[in-house]
């Protein structure tokens, strides 16, 4: 590693661009008794040296020794003393054992000859040979650079005491304005989200408590017990919310914070007009909760975050949505997180009739459009329709266009009978979704898939290897440019597989995999291929085409099947 003359303002002196800093809380000493006795704060971790009670019986001097050395075992230099002290000796011996490490380690790369040519000369005075310098030397050259190395450094953190940094101070009435402000002040760098937004007030108040650390506390410990009323299929006996969703990889996901802010909106306007209340396309919005009190996230954050988690849970069982990212419209999750926790665990029929609100919206085209327009009007149809089962039904006309969307679900579209046609819809998500969960069988195992615990895959159910006999590679009909490739990427031609099967069937051709699926596990994806079309037949695209029409006739009909039996009886 290139190594700079020594200039004591010049903090790279080692040849490093930059050091990693943890900022930290004040100083140990000072914080830790309040710490360690505060009721409801965590005490994890009191052997790292970045918790504010490490080392907290011993004496000062050893005390800042030790935690020197540990943040430097990391890599790491403390900086709570740039706001809280003029002495910076944690820092110093921080930096001194990082130095004396970087010192050992250059003093041994020049005794073995490892160090270039270049980086060598760079090391010499002017006019000095490599065999002029001693080993002792060579020693003290490198102790005066490691000095003058930590005094730069030094010299840097004492420098940031004279930064001004400037403030933007809003009112409560005023407090609309902090996302936009934020975005443009820190464009070009992460920006603060709501969430962000939310979370800092929280901190400010007199709760004491981090807003993320207890919705991913409550998150890890979400009951796996499911309710009977959910649990409706022999695959699933249980369900788990951490590393599934919301709390993914120790992290919050985007996508549950939204949708924790929106339900925390959405039950303060409850709990403020009533459970008659009638919700607005505002009441919506995230951005709503930055006029939160810190009492108000106190009476909310909880609820509503049982209310996310439990439509989560009911949209991975009863309705088959693999992930986060598979519910392409991210609002559907709202009338369900307003509605199920006013359901009885054991009313059957209301979670029926939840899930046919949802088949109903997602085989249209209801959410293609206005999204936040539809997701409040839908909450509020949706929590009278429970409130009253026997009164008229709220999405009748919905129902009666499921899988005859024009440009969406219809028989024309899936099938790309023409021009017009030829367009891509979520439909094919969601039509993953409904075979899966109306019973969706693996195609080479036979068993019941579960889309929490499974690795599943998309599969092509006619090979696209099928189609290279007519002169295309698979490539090239993955694209979608020609009416064959564009049939065979169809949502018809789409299911669920396990990874392992999806490997295992490859690129073999539908002759080639064909007969090991069993009747069973091809009634329950409503598919009717079988092996009768050979790389003979000139055809194909008719074979294709007939196939499909046939599973989409299946699809529809058990889709007009299962509505019916979930929705109230007239």
């Amino acid at each position: 590693m290139r190594v700079k003359p020594a200039k004591p303002e010049d903090p790279d002196l080692f040849g490093w661009k930059m050091l990693r800093f943890k900022e930290l809380p004040p100083e140990p000493d000072l914080v830790s008794d309040a710490i360690v006795q505060h009721p409801v704060t965590k005490t994890k971790n009191f052997d790292k040296w970045a918790h504010p009670a490490f080392e907290r019986d011993a004496k000062r001097s050893a005390q800042q020794l030790r935690i020197g050395a540990s943040a430097a075992a990391d890599g790491q230099v403390p900086l709570w003393e740039v706001c809280n002290s003029d002495e910076f000796t944690i820092a110093k011996n921080a930096l001194d054992e990082i130095a004396e490490d970087r010192r050992k380690e250059m003093l041994a790369a020049i005794r073995d000859n490892e160090l270039s040519l270049e980086d060598l000369d760079n090391f010499l005075k002017p006019d000095e040979l490599p065999e002029d310098v001693t080993d002792d030397e060579v020693d003290n050259r490198l102790r005066d650079r490691k000095y003058a190395w930590i005094q730069a450094i030094l010299n840097l953190l004492r420098k940031v005491k004279e930064f001004k940094l400037s403030t933007i101070t809003l009112t409560a009435d005023e407090l609309s304005k902090a996302i936009a402000i934020f975005e443009a002040i820190n464009r070009g760098g992460t920006p603060l989200s709501a969430f962000d937004l939310v979370t800092a007030r929280y901190a400010r108040g007199q709760s004491g408590h981090s807003l993320p650390e207890l919705v991913q506390d409550f998150i890890a410990q979400y009951p796996s017990v499911l309710p009977p009323a959910v649990s409706t299929k022999s695959a699933y006996t249980e369900w788990a919310a951490e590393d599934n969703v919301g709390l993914v990889e120790g992290a919050l996901t985007t996508n549950f914070k939204t949708q924790f802010l929106q339900s925390m909106s959405m039950n303060r306007a409850l709990s403020r007009h009533g459970p008659g209340h009638r919700f607005t396309v505002d009441e919506i919005k995230p951005q709503n909760t930055l006029q939160f009190s810190s009492a108000d996230v106190d009476e909310f954050w909880q609820p509503s975050c049982d209310a996310i988690l439990q439509a989560w849970r009911f949209l991975q069982i009863r309705c088959g949505v693999k992930d986060e990212g598979a519910l392409r419209n991210k609002l559907l999750i709202l009338p369900i997180a307003v509605t199920l926790p006013t359901i009885s665990e054991s009313d059957i029929k209301k979670f029926d009739m939840v899930e046919y609100w949802y088949w109903c919206s997602v085989l249209t085209n209801t959410y293609t459009n206005r999204q936040n327009e539809n997701a409040a009007a839908d909450a509020n149809q949706l929590r009278e329709w429970l409130a009253n089962p026997n009164g008229p039904n709220p999405f009748s006309s919905r129902e009666q266009r499921v899988f005859n969307d024009e440009g969406y679900s219809s028989r024309e579209t899936l099938l790309r009978t023409s021009e017009e046609s030829r367009v891509g819809t979520d439909v094919g998500q969601y039509l993953l979704q409904f075979v899966c969960a109306s019973g969706g069988r693996d195609l080479l195992t036979d068993q019941l898939l579960n889309v929490q615990r499974d690795s599943l895959q998309d599969h092509h159910l006619i090979p696209l290897a099928t189609a290279t006999t007519i002169g295309q590679s698979s490539s090239e009909i993955r694209k979608g440019k020609t009416p064959i490739a564009e049939l065979l990427n169809s949502p018809l031609n789409r299911a669920y597989v396990l990874k392992s099967t999806n490997l295992s069937i490859g690129s073999k051709s539908l002759q080639q995999y064909i007969s090991s699926i069993k009747d069973s596990a091809k009634s329950s994806i409503h598919l009717t291929l079988d092996s009768s079309y050979t790389q003979k037949d000139s055809n194909f695209d008719e074979y294709a085409r007939d196939t499909l029409g046939a599973r989409f006739d299946q699809v529809k009909s058990a889709a007009v099947k299962h509505l019916s039996n979930l929705r109230p009886a007239l």
